[in-house]
């Protein structure tokens, strides 16, 4: 037997759907009431934007992506395809119908996309910093506390990232999918109690390892500050990685901000593309950390094709 069930979603739209007897009835009001078309064109810069980024990232490992750092290349296009992908699930939302056979399938793919999002650009920046310390110049700095350090780093990079997957999980499966489907309607107060209070404490240690990697990187910086005129290149190089590495901690915080202090009549979708161009900054970031990120931006100009590798 199907129950009818109203929901509001996170702007002003009125949406009945369908759920077995054993969820019960409920009516569940989202976070916030946006105006809808905020949201809708929020959700088309950013589609378009990741699909720019995304044909140019595509282009640039099809042409040139087998040269150099190709396992880095990989991961760096994947993280924009994922990215991209993301970015449509926000016009599933706003566009699509809300069907409650397609929720918990949905509601997994969603949060794997989300938490590949935020975890890509950090770990490509790791590999980055890792190959730092094997180039000639640094590679006596690469020491066994060093080397235990970044090790530790990616560890707590990737952990935190599947315990707030965790968290998430448990939030939404027990509210609703970013598409509205309400999935249960059991213990939704303690649930939210859990996200509003353990999901800035993940971040905020998961920041932490962002600010050791960054650390990390600016150790080769401080060992060689008086040296510089010697290693011009390896400088570059590195101060330009902790740049966008800084350009990517700093989108994170923000991003923190907006989410816990929410702008007046902030819906739930508003937050959740808050979070999208967050970590669009970051790849954009990324990309800028390459010595060729001009031919990773615009891979079909011929003027950029005997960019540096590194």
């Amino acid at each position: 037997m199907r129950n009818r069930v109203a929901m509001t979603t996170g702007f002003d739209r009125n949406v009945t759907m369908n759920y077995s007897d054993v969820r019960g009835n409920v009516t569940i009001r989202t976070l916030g009431r946006g105006s809808g078309f905020t949201e809708e064109i929020m959700a088309d810069v950013i589609l378009v934007i990741n699909v720019i980024i995304m044909t140019s990232a595509m282009t640039y490992h099809i042409r040139f992506g087998q040269r150099s750092l190709r396992f880095t290349n990989l991961i760096w296009s994947v993280g924009n395809m994922a990215l991209t992908m993301r970015a449509m699930t926000y016009q599933l939302e706003l566009r699509a119908g809300h069907y409650d056979v397609i929720c918990d399938v949905f509601l997994v793919i969603d949060l794997i996309l989300h938490s590949l999002n935020r975890l890509f650009p950090y770990f490509i920046l790791w590999i980055r910093q890792v190959s730092l310390y094997t180039t000639p110049t640094l590679h006596r700095l690469n020491t066994i506390k060093i080397k235990l350090l970044s090790i530790f780093t990616l560890i707590g990079i990737i952990g935190f990232q599947v315990a707030t997957f965790g968290i998430q999980y448990n939030v939404v499966h027990f509210t609703a999918t970013p598409t509205g489907c309400v999935l249960s309607a059991r213990n939704i107060r303690a649930v939210r109690r859990l996200f509003n209070v353990h999901s800035p404490i993940f971040f905020s240690i998961s920041t932490l390892f962002h600010l050791i990697l960054l650390g990390l990187l600016l150790y080769p910086i401080l060992r060689h500050i008086r040296t510089r005129r010697h290693d011009d290149a390896i400088m570059r190089m590195i101060i330009r990685i902790v740049i966008c590495t800084a350009v990517c901690i700093c989108s994170d915080l923000l991003y923190l901000v907006v989410k816990y202090i929410r702008p007046p009549g902030a819906s739930t979708i508003f937050i959740g593309l808050s979070s999208c161009y967050d970590v669009t900054i970051n790849i954009i970031a990324v990309t800028s950390s390459f010595a060729d990120y001009r031919l990773r931006f615009f891979p079909y100009v011929k003027l950029f094709k005997n960019e540096p590798l590194n």
